[in-house]
C-alpha cells in the first residue's frame, strides 16, 4: 500500500529493521542525539547522525523524479524526520521559511515538532542553508493533555 503513495521512503532509524518492500528505500541509523546532548556526554557517542548520512539521502533524493512524494519517518514523526524533512524541502529550492512553516502546516498539531539541530546543522553545512535558525521559535511540544 506504501507503494501506491510514495515515490520513495527515507527511514531515519535506530537500531530496529524497518522493510517497507518499497523499491525506492534509503535507512540511515542513528540514534535521537541533540547537540545539548553532545555537549555533557562523556562515554561514546556512537548513533550520533552524520553529516555523511545526509549526503546520503540527499543523492539518493537527486536520482528520483521531480516532484517525487516522498515519505520520511523516524520512531515517533517529531525530531530526526522533522529534520530530514527540511533538509530535503531545502535541497529541492524551498527557502528555509517556506519549508518550515510547510511543515508545520502540514505536521499534526497534537505532536511536538522539534527538529533535530545536529541535523540541520548537517544540512546548513551541505546546502549552505539556515534552517536551525529558521526552526528557532517555531519548535513545540504538541498538545501535552493527549499525552
Amino acid at each position: 500500500m506504501i507503494n501506491e503513495y510514495y515515490d520513495a521512503v527515507v527511514s531515519v532509524i535506530e537500531g530496529c529493521d524497518v522493510d517497507f518492500g518499497h523499491p525506492n528505500h534509503i535507512v540511515e541509523r542513528m540514534g535521537d542525539y541533540g547537540k545539548s546532548y553532545i555537549t555533557w556526554a562523556s562515554h561514546d557517542l556512537e548513533g550520533v547522525p552524520k553529516k555523511e548520512q545526509f549526503e546520503r539521502i540527499l543523492k539518493f533524493v537527486n536520482t528520483l523524479p521531480e516532484n517525487a512524494k516522498i515519505l520520511v519517518h523516524c520512531a515517533a514523526g517529531i525530531s530526526r524526520s522533522t529534520a530530514t524533512g527540511l533538509g530535503i524541502l531545502a535541497s529541492e529550492g524551498w527557502s528555509d521559511t517556506q519549508a518550515v512553516q510547510h511543515l508545520l502546516n502540514k505536521h499534526p498539531q497534537d505532536r511536538a515538532f522539534w527538529p533535530n539541530d545536529i541535523i540541520l546543522g548537517h544540512f546548513d553545512e551541505i546546502l549552505g542553508t539556515n534552517l536551525e535558525v529558521a526552526v528557532r521559535g517555531k519548535a513545540h511540544v504538541g498538545d501535552l493533555t493527549t499525552v
